[in-house]
C-alpha cells in the first residue's frame, strides 16, 4: 500500500514463528505492522514540508566508441582467418567523424539519458482536538522525473518516464463514552506513472545496438530501420517517437475500530472491534505509434546525397488498454487481557477474524477466477513474565482457506518461546550497571502460507484443461505449505 512516510508513527517487522503464528495461513513470509499517526488533543498544529531532491544515477555501463568496436571487430574476425570487416579507409571515416550518416558513432547511453532527475515532495497535515474527539488530517504530493531525454518538439505529450502520487489521510478518535473509544480512518492514494511507447525495449535496445549500426537520425530527417528484418528502431526512436504509456492506479482504505475497556468485569481487560474496506483499481494505458522508416544504401548519389529505401510505412497513432480493480473487506473482534500481580505479568488475547477478497476485474467466463477469497480463522496469545526476566510465550492460529478441498481447509498453526533477560539478574545489576537488556531467546513454531502452485494457482484441487492443450492435474491432498522456525 503506497503510504505517505509521514504518516507513519511507528512499524514492527515480525520474523519469528512465535510472534507471526497467530497469523497463520499468511505468516510464513513474515509480517509488518504499520501504525499511523492519530489525533493529540489540544490547539490545532500545522506541519508542511517541502522537499526537492536530485537522483543520480549509481551505475551507468560505459560502451566503447564506434572506432574502437570496429576494430576489435576487425580483430575478432582475423584471429579466426577471416577478412577483416573494416577497411583502412573506413577507420579514418569512422575515428575523424567524417560521414555520420553511413558511419555514425554514436554513444547510445548518452543519447538516451540525462545526468538525472528532480523528484518533490510536498505534505501538509494537520492535528488537534479536544476532551471528547481528536483529528489527524494530511495530504501529500511526490513527482519523481525520469531520466529519459525527450524530443522537444514534441508539445502534446511526455514520453519521460515519470510517477506522481497524491496521498490523503483522515483519522479520527471519539470518546462515545469514559470507557468506549471509537476510531474511524480513510485514506487513499492517486498515483500515475508515465512511459514511452515502447518502454519494455528501450533498455534491451540500448545495449544491443552496437555505436556503429544506425545513426540516431539520418541527416534529411528520415527514421533509420535497424536489425536483420530491418524492422527495429533505434533506442533513441523507441524513446521519443513512439507513443507513450500511462498507468493510473486508485487506492481507497476505510476502517472502523471500536474499543470497549471491560475494566468493571476485571481490571486489564478490554474488547477490539475491527471492519475495514479497502478498494484498487488499476488502468493501463498505451498509445502507441511508429514512424516511418528508412535504409540508407551504403553507396551515395552522385551529387552526395543518401541513397534512401523506405523499409516500413508510418503507424497512425493507436490505443490499447486495460483495466483491474479489487475489493477487500475485513472484520475482527478480539479480546485483550493485560494485568500485573506483583511480580508476574500476565497477558492473553483471543481473536475472530476473516476477510474476503473481490475480483472486479474481467474475468469472462473464468468462474474459479470470479470466486472470492475468503480467510476465517481463530487466534490466540497467552504471555507469562516474572519480574522481567523471564518470559514465557504460546500463540497459536487456526485458519481456513478457500483456496483447498473440503477437509483440507483449516490448518493449525501453534507456536512457543522462552526468555531469559539476563540484565535483570541481581548481580549483573549490580556488577554491569551499564547493561539494561541482555536476552537469550529460544522459539519454535508453524506458519503457513495458502497461495501454492504455479502463478498463484486457485483451487489446485481441481484438474483443468486448456483449449490449447494445457492441463493441471488435481492434488486432491493439497495442503498449507508449513515453514518453522526456531533459535
Amino acid at each position: 500500500y503506497e503510504i505517505n512516510i509521514e504518516d507513519i508513527e511507528s512499524f514492527t517487522v515480525l520474523k519469528d514463528a512465535s510472534a507471526t503464528a497467530i497469523y497463520g495461513s499468511r505468516g510464513a513470509n513474515g509480517v509488518v505492522l504499520i501504525t499511523t499517526k492519530r489525533g493529540k488533543s489540544g490547539k490545532v498544529q500545522i506541519d508542511a514540508k517541502v522537499e526537492t531532491t536530485y537522483n543520480t544515477r549509481t551505475y551507468t555501463p560505459e560502451l566503447v566508441d564506434g572506432y574502437t568496436y570496429a576494430n576489435l571487430m576487425n580483430e575478432a574476425r582475423t584471429t579466426r582467418n577471416k577478412e577483416a570487416f573494416f577497411s583502412d579507409e573506413k577507420l579514418y571515416i569512422l575515428r575523424n567523424g567524417l560521414d555520420k550518416d553511413l558511419y555514425p558513432n554514436v554513444d547510445w547511453m548518452d543519447v538516451l539519458l540525462k545526468k538525472g532527475a528532480p523528484t518533490y515532495r510536498a505534505t501538509l497535515n494537520l492535528n488537534g482536538g479536544g476532551s471528547l474527539a481528536r483529528y489527524y488530517v494530511s495530504v501529500s504530493y511526490v513527482d519523481e522525473g525520469g531520466m529519459y531525454k525527450v524530443d522537444e518538439g514534441l508539445k502534446d505529450y511526455n514520453t519521460n518516464a515519470n510517477y506522481r502520487r497524491w496521498n490523503y489521510r483522515l483519522n479520527v478518535d471519539m470518546d462515545i463514552t469514559k470507557s468506549t473509544l471509537l476510531k474511524v480512518g480513510v485514506a487513499g492514494s492517486l498515483d500515475k506513472k508515465n512511459e514511452p511507447g515502447m518502454a519494455g525495449n528501450i533498455w534491451a535496445s540500448a545495449m544491443r545496438n552496437n555505436p556503429i549500426s544506425v545513426p540516431v537520425m539520418y541527416s534529411n530527417g528520415y527514421v533509420p530501420a535497424y536489425g536483420s528484418e530491418n524492422d527495429q528502431l533505434n533506442p533513441w526512436v523507441a524513446a521519443t517517437q513512439t507513443g507513450y504509456q500511462e498507468t493510473w492506479n486508485n487506492k481507497l482504505q476505510a476502517n472502523a475500530t471500536l474499543e470497549q475497556n471491560l475494566n468493571f468485569i476485571t481490571k486489564g481487560l478490554k474488547f477490539i472491534g475491527r471492519y475495514g474496506f479497502d478498494t484498487n483499481n488499476y488502468q493501463w494505458i498505451n498509445r502507441k505509434k511508429f514512424p516511418e522508416m528508412w535504409r540508407a544504401e551504403q553507396n551515395r548519389a552522385s551529387d552526395g546525397s543518401l541513397v534512401m529505401k523506405k523499409i516500413k510505412d508510418e503507424q497512425l497513432m493507436t490505443q490499447e488498454s486495460s483495466s483491474n480493480g479489487n475489493r477487500k473487506e475485513y472484520l475482527e473482534a478480539e479480546l485483550h487481557y493485560d494485568r500485573t500481580f506483583g511480580d508476574h505479568i500476565v497477558g492473553a488475547v483471543f481473536k475472530y477474524s476473516q476477510d474476503k477478497t473481490i475480483d472486479t476485474s474481467q474475468n469472462g467466463n473464468d468462474i474459479m477466477q470470479g470466486i472470492d477469497k475468503r480467510h476465517q480463522g481463530l487466534a490466540g496469545r497467552f504471555t507469562y513474565g516474572w519480574k522481567y526476566r523471564y518470559f514465557f510465550d504460546f500463540n497459536f492460529g487456526y485458519n481456513g482457506s478457500e483456496n483447498f478441498a473440503p477437509g483440507h481447509q483449516y490448518g493449525f498453526f501453534p507456536a512457543y518461546s522462552a526468555a531469559w533477560n539476563i540484565a535483570e539478574e541481581p548481580i549483573i545489576k549490580k556488577h554491569l550497571k551499564w547493561m539494561n537488556m541482555f536476552k537469550l531467546r529460544y522459539s519454535y513454531g508453524k506458519v503457513g502460507n495458502d497461495v501454492v502452485g504455479d502463478n498463484d494457482q486457485r483451487f489446485p484441487y481441481l484438474s483443468t484443461f486448456g483449449a490449447s492443450g494445457g492441463f493441471n492435474y488435481a492434488d486432491i491432498g493439497q495442503k498449507y505449505e508449513f515453514t518453522g522456525l526456531s533459535y
